[in-house]
């Protein structure tokens, strides 16, 4: 039986739920999300009733301890900033703010500092959401995922379809909750089933690739798993260097990089599963064929099947000459780099022929350069110096999509076919 429940409103809906955590009594509400109120009830005797607590401190008791030590998520739309004609505008409302964002802020911060002038706990959060006006279904989805970050640490897996789930990392970034997209086939047999995972671009979310990747899933009976990084949490500086690098710009051990969350996730969906399947395979474009293949080159995983990198924007070459992130002159030692072992993974870099453009996305300076002025001359740059300087066995190969660009769901199916036969 359910004995707790979750509290979301948005508008005048966002109205109700912060007053309710103001002044309702219960213990059986968990987390309570209002979105872009149009005004507020103040926590404060200063200021009368309903724009603040006037005198019902006297009446109903303490409220604010009780209040702070909630669980309460202020959502707010960026460009919730127009005053329309359903916006509250006496002189009460405006003190707090001109538009439903500014008002929402200046809520937001009077708790936090009242709290700390009463000294007790202040069990709030304040999240932006990025685009979005005074519209729920642009709010609704971060609430959703606030709820879920809330939930299972570790995400759940057990269900069929396209779905999503959070995962929490056991690395330093435990803070730092990841998205999982999932693809669950209609026919999953665990005991035959092959996992795939995807790994997504600079968009950072793999749904798009996912979505591709189903016909062929459903068919051959694969799980689809996609970790997203999102760009607040996880930047640039930090996805497109694997999370090797600290705040500093000194590497950090491996088990502390983004690398291992991939097995993490993995090692997850297969206990909850009950899968036999004890490797992956793992697909990346554009960006995430950067991170494909460094991957591969810094993080020794006996979890790994094939790899398919298409189309990565640049390259860390195999090589202690050329400096990080560019190759691996300062880490090859630290990290225990062997490259004869990182020939020898069955790794495929997938390149579209007609991938000659350079856009905004494309790096250029003078070590991109030097792989080659666009991505398929840096792909093929790439393959050509491991395989000459390969001295064992070299399991890479290459391959060429005639007439294809920088194209995703083109390289989608050049890779079901090259991992998979299908």
């Amino acid at each position: 039986m359910v004995k707790r429940y979750n509290l979301y409103g948005h508008s005048a809906g966002g109205q109700f739920s912060h007053r309710f955590a103001t002044f309702c009594p219960t213990d059986e509400v968990d987390n309570i999300l209002p979105a872009n109120a149009g005004w507020y009830t103040f926590p404060t005797d200063t200021i009368s009733y309903p724009y603040g607590l006037g005198d019902a401190e006297k009446v109903l008791g303490p409220l604010r301890k009780r209040l702070y030590g909630r669980k309460v998520t202020l959502l707010l739309g960026e460009a919730d900033t127009l005053r329309t004609s359903n916006l509250r505008m006496t002189e009460e409302a405006d003190a707090q703010g001109l538009n439903r964002l500014s008002r929402g802020k200046a809520y937001f911060e009077f708790c936090r500092k009242d709290a700390q002038t009463l000294g007790v706990p202040f069990n709030w959060r304040l999240r932006f959401v990025s685009g979005a006006g005074h519209n729920n279904k642009l709010m609704a989805p971060t609430a959703a995922e606030v709820l879920a970050m809330d939930g299972p640490r570790k995400g759940d897996f057990r269900r069929k379809g396209s779905f999503s789930t959070f995962f929490t990392p056991g690395n330093r970034f435990k803070e730092n909750p990841v998205r999982v997209n999932c693809f669950v086939p209609d026919n999953f047999n665990p005991r035959t089933a092959k996992v795939l995972m995807v790994m997504h671009g600079g968009h950072r979310e793999t749904l798009t690739a996912i979505k591709e990747w189903i016909p062929f899933a459903q068919k051959g009976n694969i799980l689809l798993l996609g970790v997203d990084f999102d760009a607040e949490r996880y930047p640039n500086r930090i996805f497109l260097n694997g999370g090797l690098l600290d705040d500093e710009g000194g590497f950090v051990p491996e088990s502390e990089s983004l690398y291992p969350i991939i097995d993490e996730v993995f090692d997850e969906a297969r206990r909850q599963l009950h899968l036999r399947a004890k490797s992956y395979d793992i697909f990346g474009h554009s960006a995430g064929g950067q991170m494909a293949h460094r991957f591969l080159l810094f993080h020794k995983s006996d979890k790994v099947g094939k790899t398919v990198a298409s189309n990565a924007g640049w390259y860390t070459f195999p090589s202690d000459t050329i400096p990080f992130p560019y190759g691996i002159k300062e880490c090859a030692s630290l990290y225990g780099i062997d490259t004869d072992e990182y020939f020898a993974k069955d790794m495929t870099i997938l390149l579209g022929q007609a991938d000659t453009v350079v856009n905004f996305g494309l790096r250029m300076n003078e070590k991109t350069l030097w792989q080659g002025s666009r991505r398929l001359s840096r792909g093929e740059h790439f393959y050509h110096f491991a395989k000459e300087n390969a001295s064992g066995t070299f399991a890479w190969s290459l391959e060429e999509l005639p007439g294809v660009g920088h194209d995703e769901v083109a390289t989608v199916k050049a890779a079901a076919r090259i991992l998979y036969k299908l």
